[in-house]
């Protein structure tokens, strides 16, 4: 393994975790699993109170291609920083440390970079796994290509960080991650290097990350997740004001959708997702009929799962 060390590593790979000792082996297992091996892995332990900095640090000695840091205890944007600065590679792939590749990932996206010089971001598609790590069945189907600068507020079209690979000079010249965001902070990113850097952003269409879902906290979560989406748009707002007033309230009906498919899917109560989808409703309809098989899917799925018609006329937001 010396060799790898000496090295500098085609792609460093950054991974915060904060108290994730139950699936930190089984996401760095996967790093062994790639079918390449100049990679580094950094782990940023941010303040766990459990084993992560030992299992971290245990793979490390068995594998100096991965090392384990201190982060600064301000959150997962600011751990990823600190992971950043820490990086050999001239591409930086991000993985959550609940989260799991194909032994293929890096390649796929090293080679898709080496096809497309003017791409700065390079993701793939989800497969969305149970908490043991079982698939689902659900893949993630949002554009890959082609993406324009609204399209990101509409939706994420990565779906987590955990698909991102990026070159490390599109870091450079959009910033990094917003450290004073929580939530889609990933996808302020990815809309701050689309409409400030001269990088492209393009998927492949195939699924190359494992996304594990669950349910635990997920309803406590959601209104977290809508206000860190609403503090995404006032940033945009601040480097894109044009594009914000413009696609403003169709994007926010759009993501309000989402949270009401994400509840569906994740079995919380339907009265849950019946809220966001009312909301939806309230701030576009004309953009929930843009895709009427999602929205109307999604209302079906919650009816069939014990919302009587007449709830949605009665459900107070």
């Amino acid at each position: 393994m010396k060799d790898h060390c000496d090295r500098a590593p085609r792609v460093s790979v950054v991974i915060p975790a904060r108290n994730a000792a139950a699936t930190l082996a089984q996401t760095l297992a996967c790093l062994h699993e790639q079918d390449m091996a100049e990679w580094e892995a950094i782990v940023v332990d941010d303040g766990s109170t459990d084993a992560t900095a030992s299992i971290a640090q245990l793979h490390g000695l068995h594998d100096g291609r991965i090392r384990c840091i201190p982060g600064p205890g301000r959150g997962v944007s600011a751990a990823r920083n600190a992971g950043i600065a820490r990086c050999r590679g001239a591409v930086i792939a991000f993985l959550d440390a609940d989260d799991l590749w194909l032994p293929r990932k890096l390649r796929s996206h090293l080679q898709h970079l080496e096809r497309a010089p003017w791409v700065g971001v390079s993701f793939d598609r989800i497969l969305f796994v149970d908490p043991q790590g079982h698939s689902t069945g659900v893949q993630s189907t949002r554009h890959v290509h082609g993406l324009k600068p609204h399209d990101f507020l509409y939706e994420n079209p990565a779906c987590s960080a955990s698909t991102l690979v990026v070159r490390r000079e599109a870091l450079v010249q959009s910033g990094g991650f917003d450290e004073e965001m929580r939530f889609a902070e990933d996808l302020e990113l990815l809309v701050r290097i689309r409409c400030t850097t001269p990088w492209g952003i393009e998927g492949l269409d195939q699924v190359l990350t494992h996304y594990r879902a669950s349910p635990a906290g997920a309803s406590a979560g959601f209104e977290a997740m809508q206000a860190g989406w609403e503090f995404m748009i006032d940033k945009v707002r601040g480097y894109a004001p044009a594009l914000v007033d413009a696609h403003y309230r169709a994007a926010r009906a759009v993501h309000l959708r989402y949270l009401a498919r994400r509840a569906l899917r994740l079995g919380l109560p339907a009265r849950d997702g019946l809220h966001y989808f009312v909301r939806a409703l309230r701030s576009s309809p004309l953009a929930l009929l843009r895709d009427p098989r999602r929205t109307f899917g999604t209302l079906a799925g919650l009816l069939a799962h014990g919302v009587a018609p007449g709830g949605l006329l009665a459900h107070r937001t």
